[in-house]
């Protein structure tokens, strides 16, 4: 089973300047990264089973925000490099903290790596058939990979095509987007199924928000794979 998009946010103890994207700004505005909504929110796939990773590492390079559902002229609100470019999503840590221009933002797009690594607790280790979920091991997942249907149909912010490598067995790591917005078929850049995710809420600045990604109770079989499907996202 392919994720159907492998999504986001939080800082391995880094705060990071955001920079303002024209228009009026204001001062105060923080963004957290959180690996789940609620201590109790639940998955609702088909074929998942209960767990949670108590590691989450992926690699976000840019963090860009409109004020359309169509994702339409992003700005850019955050950039991480090297190091600083590595996450942990069980963390919880800082994703922003500075002065972005004040408004309704539907709609979050992601530069990220494709790849990821997780460690799954005792709970998914029990539950997933097969003993293929190991708790406390680092297991590699690729969401983007060669040869597969959507291979070619993901783009950049652009809308220029990217091409994937890597298998499920051999993960290969590509920059890919993830375009997010509160109406995913508003979306005009991106048009692979894959890439567009549901925004379960807009970001609003002035303020503070917590991005949330839940993959709690979402873990799942890939041939002999442990794996984790696609989360519940948004800002709360």
């Amino acid at each position: 089973m392919k994720i159907q998009s492998l999504f986001l946010v939080s800082v391995l103890s880094v705060l990071v300047s955001c920079g303002g994207g024209g228009g009026s700004t204001t001062s105060g505005f923080t963004l957290y990264g959180s690996s789940s909504a609620t201590a109790s929110l639940v998955g609702a796939l088909a074929a998942v089973y209960p767990g949670a990773p108590t590691m989450l590492k992926m690699k976000i390079y840019e963090v860009l925000v409109s004020t359309s559902t169509s994702c339409s002229n992003p700005v850019s609100i955050c950039t991480h490099t090297g190091a600083d470019a590595l996450m942990d999503l069980v963390a919880g840590p800082t994703l922003c903290s500075g002065s972005p221009a004040a408004g309704t933002y539907p709609c979050m797009i992601l530069k990220m790596s494709d790849t990821f690594t997780f460690k799954a607790n005792a709970t998914a280790a029990a539950n997933v058939p097969g003993g293929v979920c190991v708790a406390g091991v680092d297991t590699q997942m690729d969401i983007y990979r060669n040869a597969e249907p959507d291979d070619g149909n993901w783009k950049d912010v652009n809308g220029t095509a990217i091409d994937a490598t890597g298998t499920v067995a051999t993960p290969g790591e590509d920059v890919v987007y993830i375009f997010a917005s509160t109406n995913p078929a508003a979306i005009t850049v991106a048009t692979d199924d894959y890439q567009e995710v549901t925004l379960a809420s807009a970001m609003v600045v002035p303020g503070q928000a917590t991005f949330y990604t839940n993959f709690n109770d979402q873990f799942s079989v890939n041939g002999a794979n442990c794996w984790i499907e696609s989360p519940t996202m948004g800002f709360r």
